[in-house]
C-alpha cells in the first residue's frame, strides 16, 4: 500500500496486520475526506492477500468517531449522486465495503464512540455484531447512546 491519506495514518506489519489511526481533527467527525480515505483504503484491502487483520484506532483520546459531520450535508449529497460509479466515495459505499471486507477488523475504542440514526455508524459496526466483546480491563464509557439501539453484547 503506497497510497497516502489525509485523515488516516496507516502502518503495515510483517505479520499481516494493518494498523489504521483515524486522524481527522478536531474530533474525528465522519466527513467527506475521512469517508473518501476509508473507501480508498478498503478498496485496496479487497485485493491485498497479505493483510489478515485491520486494527482501527483514534488519534484523539477523547473521541473514536463520534458522529457524521452535519455541516457537510451538501458534500455528502454530491457524493451520493455518484453512487455505484467508479468514483463513489459515499457513506453508502463505505458501509458496503465494510460489510464485505475480507479481513478481521478490530476497533480499539477509547473516548466517545456514538451511534446515529438508530444504529451504530461504521466504523463502530463491531459494537453491534453478535459476539463483539470489550476486551479491556477497565470500565469504558458507554460506547453508544442507549437510545440508538446499539449493543456491546
Amino acid at each position: 500500500m503506497t497510497q497516502t491519506y489525509r485523515t488516516l495514518r496507516v502502518a503495515r506489519s510483517d505479520e499481516g496486520v494493518l494498523r489504521v489511526v483515524i486522524d481527522a481533527p478536531p474530533m474525528n467527525l465522519i466527513g467527506p475526506e475521512l469517508v473518501r480515505d476509508l473507501v480508498t483504503l478498503l478498496g485496496e484491502l479487497e485485493s491485498d492477500e497479505d493483510i489478515r487483520v485491520m486494527v482501527l484506532e483514534s488519534a484523539d483520546p477523547e473521541y473514536f468517531v463520534p458522529h457524521v459531520d452535519l455541516t457537510k450535508v451538501a458534500e455528502y449529497t454530491a457524493e451520493a449522486a455518484k453512487a455505484g460509479g467508479p468514483d463513489d466515495a459515499s457513506l453508502g459505499m463505505l458501509w458496503h465495503k465494510l460489510s464485505e471486507l475480507p479481513v478481521v477488523t478490530i476497533a480499539k475504542l477509547r473516548g466517545r464512540a456514538r451511534g446515529s440514526t438508530g444504529r451504530c455508524p461504521t466504523p463502530n459496526w463491531t459494537l453491534s455484531w453478535p459476539g463483539s466483546r470489550d476486551a479491556s480491563r477497565r470500565s469504558p464509557p458507554m460506547p453508544c447512546d442507549p437510545p440508538s439501539g446499539c449493543s456491546t453484547n
